[in-house]
Protein backbone atom coordinates (compact mmCIF):
# COMPACT_ATOMS: atom_id res chain seq x y z
CA UNK A 1 0.00 0.00 0.00
CA UNK A 2 1.41 3.53 -0.77
CA UNK A 3 0.71 6.15 1.60
CA UNK A 4 2.50 8.97 -0.72
CA UNK A 5 0.46 11.93 -1.03
CA UNK A 6 -0.82 14.83 2.08
CA UNK A 7 -2.08 14.04 4.77
CA UNK A 8 -3.34 16.34 7.70
CA UNK A 9 -0.20 15.78 9.64
CA UNK A 10 2.29 16.19 6.43
CA UNK A 11 3.32 19.78 7.50
CA UNK A 12 3.83 18.33 10.87
CA UNK A 13 6.23 15.81 9.85
CA UNK A 14 8.39 18.36 7.73
CA UNK A 15 8.53 20.69 10.27
CA UNK A 16 9.66 17.80 12.92
CA UNK A 17 12.21 16.47 10.29
CA UNK A 18 13.47 19.84 10.01
CA UNK A 19 13.59 21.54 13.29
CA UNK A 20 14.05 18.29 15.66
CA UNK A 21 15.65 16.00 13.89
CA UNK A 22 17.94 18.36 11.84
CA UNK A 23 16.77 16.77 7.93
CA UNK A 24 15.99 18.20 4.97
CA UNK A 25 14.80 15.47 3.00
CA UNK A 26 13.84 11.58 3.78
CA UNK A 27 15.31 8.69 2.28
CA UNK A 28 13.98 5.97 0.27
CA UNK A 29 11.02 4.15 1.98
CA UNK A 30 10.66 6.39 5.61
CA UNK A 31 8.10 8.51 4.19
CA UNK A 32 5.76 5.84 3.30
CA UNK A 33 6.69 3.97 6.61
CA UNK A 34 5.77 6.87 8.86
CA UNK A 35 2.59 7.86 6.79
CA UNK A 36 1.45 4.25 7.04
CA UNK A 37 1.96 4.16 10.99
CA UNK A 38 0.05 7.68 11.56
CA UNK A 39 -2.47 6.09 9.56
CA UNK A 40 -2.71 3.06 12.17
CA UNK A 41 -1.64 0.66 10.05
CA UNK A 42 0.97 -2.15 10.77
CA UNK A 43 4.21 -1.49 9.13
CA UNK A 44 7.47 -4.06 8.38
CA UNK A 45 10.81 -1.81 7.75
CA UNK A 46 13.14 -3.93 5.69
CA UNK A 47 16.22 -1.49 5.26
CA UNK A 48 20.16 -1.88 5.77
CA UNK A 49 22.36 -0.73 8.65
CA UNK A 50 22.23 3.13 8.45
CA UNK A 51 19.37 3.22 6.28
CA UNK A 52 16.96 5.22 8.74
CA UNK A 53 15.25 2.87 10.43
CA UNK A 54 14.99 4.66 13.59
CA UNK A 55 13.31 7.95 12.13
CA UNK A 56 10.59 5.95 10.68
CA UNK A 57 9.12 5.52 13.81
CA UNK A 58 11.42 8.26 16.40
CA UNK A 59 9.12 11.01 14.15
CA UNK A 60 5.81 9.24 14.37
CA UNK A 61 6.29 9.49 18.31
CA UNK A 62 6.46 13.26 18.33
CA UNK A 63 3.33 13.84 15.80
CA UNK A 64 0.18 14.85 17.16
CA UNK A 65 -2.01 15.28 14.35
CA UNK A 66 -1.98 11.19 13.05
CA UNK A 67 -4.85 8.51 13.73
CA UNK A 68 -2.23 7.73 16.70
CA UNK A 69 -1.78 9.38 19.74
CA UNK A 70 0.09 8.87 23.05
CA UNK A 71 3.37 6.79 24.00
CA UNK A 72 5.57 4.53 21.30
CA UNK A 73 6.85 1.50 22.94
CA UNK A 74 10.09 0.59 21.57
CA UNK A 75 10.76 -3.01 22.05
CA UNK A 76 15.29 -3.94 21.71
CA UNK A 77 17.26 -6.17 22.42
CA UNK A 78 20.42 -3.78 23.83
CA UNK A 79 20.73 -2.19 26.64
CA UNK A 80 23.38 -0.47 25.13
CA UNK A 81 21.58 0.62 22.10
CA UNK A 82 18.23 1.82 24.20
CA UNK A 83 20.64 4.27 26.10
CA UNK A 84 22.48 5.72 23.17
CA UNK A 85 18.89 6.09 21.30
CA UNK A 86 17.63 7.80 24.35
CA UNK A 87 20.53 9.62 25.19
CA UNK A 88 20.40 10.78 21.21
CA UNK A 89 16.69 11.51 21.43
CA UNK A 90 16.83 13.46 24.64
CA UNK A 91 19.88 15.98 23.60
CA UNK A 92 16.88 16.85 20.53
CA UNK A 93 14.62 17.62 23.66
CA UNK A 94 12.31 14.46 23.01
CA UNK A 95 10.78 12.83 25.99
CA UNK A 96 12.21 9.58 25.83
CA UNK A 97 13.18 6.93 28.25
CA UNK A 98 14.04 3.36 29.27
CA UNK A 99 13.56 0.42 31.26
CA UNK A 100 15.44 -2.36 32.19
CA UNK A 101 16.39 -5.18 35.09
CA UNK A 102 19.60 -3.56 35.70
CA UNK A 103 18.33 -0.16 36.83
CA UNK A 104 18.01 1.16 40.30
CA UNK A 105 14.57 0.28 41.72
CA UNK A 106 13.95 4.03 42.38
CA UNK A 107 14.76 5.07 38.88
CA UNK A 108 12.48 1.84 37.96
CA UNK A 109 9.80 3.79 39.62
CA UNK A 110 10.23 7.09 38.81
CA UNK A 111 10.36 6.02 35.31
CA UNK A 112 7.03 3.30 35.30
CA UNK A 113 5.52 6.51 37.03
CA UNK A 114 5.67 8.62 33.55
CA UNK A 115 4.79 5.58 31.78
CA UNK A 116 1.68 5.16 33.32
CA UNK A 117 0.41 9.11 32.95
CA UNK A 118 1.98 9.13 29.30
CA UNK A 119 4.45 11.92 29.67
CA UNK A 120 6.92 10.33 27.52
CA UNK A 121 6.54 9.67 23.66
CA UNK A 122 9.67 6.74 22.89
CA UNK A 123 9.61 4.65 26.07
CA UNK A 124 12.14 1.51 25.24
CA UNK A 125 11.89 -2.21 26.56
CA UNK A 126 13.62 -5.28 26.59
CA UNK A 127 11.39 -8.07 25.36
CA UNK A 128 12.45 -9.48 28.44
CA UNK A 129 10.44 -6.53 30.47
CA UNK A 130 7.75 -7.62 28.62
CA UNK A 131 7.28 -10.95 28.81
CA UNK A 132 8.74 -11.59 32.37
CA UNK A 133 7.36 -8.12 34.32
CA UNK A 134 3.78 -7.81 35.01
CA UNK A 135 4.40 -4.01 36.11
CA UNK A 136 5.54 -3.45 32.49
CA UNK A 137 1.90 -4.94 31.21
CA UNK A 138 -0.17 -3.23 33.83
CA UNK A 139 1.75 0.21 32.53
CA UNK A 140 0.93 -0.76 28.99
CA UNK A 141 -2.66 -1.79 29.89
CA UNK A 142 -3.37 1.72 31.48
CA UNK A 143 -2.19 3.44 28.71
CA UNK A 144 -4.38 1.61 26.01
CA UNK A 145 -7.05 1.95 28.91
CA UNK A 146 -6.41 5.79 28.62
CA UNK A 147 -6.35 6.13 24.88
CA UNK A 148 -2.38 6.84 25.28
CA UNK A 149 -0.83 4.10 23.68
CA UNK A 150 0.23 4.78 20.10
CA UNK A 151 2.29 2.11 18.63
CA UNK A 152 4.45 -0.51 19.36
CA UNK A 153 7.60 -0.73 17.79
CA UNK A 154 10.26 -4.03 17.10
CA UNK A 155 13.80 -2.85 16.66
CA UNK A 156 15.67 -5.60 15.27
CA UNK A 157 12.97 -7.58 14.35
CA UNK A 158 15.08 -10.37 12.99
CA UNK A 159 15.68 -11.45 16.72
CA UNK A 160 12.68 -13.32 16.25
CA UNK A 161 14.14 -15.86 13.90
CA UNK A 162 15.38 -19.50 15.44
CA UNK A 163 17.30 -19.73 12.66
CA UNK A 164 19.33 -16.51 12.93
CA UNK A 165 22.21 -16.09 15.39
CA UNK A 166 20.77 -13.28 17.44
CA UNK A 167 17.36 -15.26 18.39
CA UNK A 168 16.26 -14.45 21.44
CA UNK A 169 13.51 -16.21 22.64
CA UNK A 170 11.64 -13.33 24.82
CA UNK A 171 10.47 -11.75 20.99
CA UNK A 172 8.78 -14.72 20.81
CA UNK A 173 6.06 -13.28 23.59
CA UNK A 174 5.50 -9.97 21.84
CA UNK A 175 2.40 -11.67 20.14
CA UNK A 176 1.19 -10.85 23.39
CA UNK A 177 0.82 -7.49 21.66
CA UNK A 178 -1.45 -8.22 18.88
CA UNK A 179 -3.72 -10.75 21.15
CA UNK A 180 -4.27 -8.18 23.56
CA UNK A 181 -4.19 -4.99 21.17
CA UNK A 182 -5.30 -5.65 17.63
CA UNK A 183 -6.56 -2.65 17.22
CA UNK A 184 -2.75 -0.79 18.11
CA UNK A 185 -0.65 -0.34 15.00
CA UNK A 186 2.93 -2.95 15.43
CA UNK A 187 5.76 -1.85 13.44
CA UNK A 188 8.45 -4.32 12.89
CA UNK A 189 12.08 -3.44 11.92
Amino acid sequence: KEYHGKHEWTSEIYKALKNTFKLHSFRDNQLNAINATLSGDDVFVLMPTGGGKSLCYQLPAIIKSGVTSGVTIVISPLISLMEDQVSHLLNMNIKAAMLNSKMALSERKSYFARFIQGDIDLMYLSPEMISKSEQSKRAIKSLYDNGKLARIVIDEAHCVSAWGHDFRPDYKQLKFFKNEYPDIPMMAL
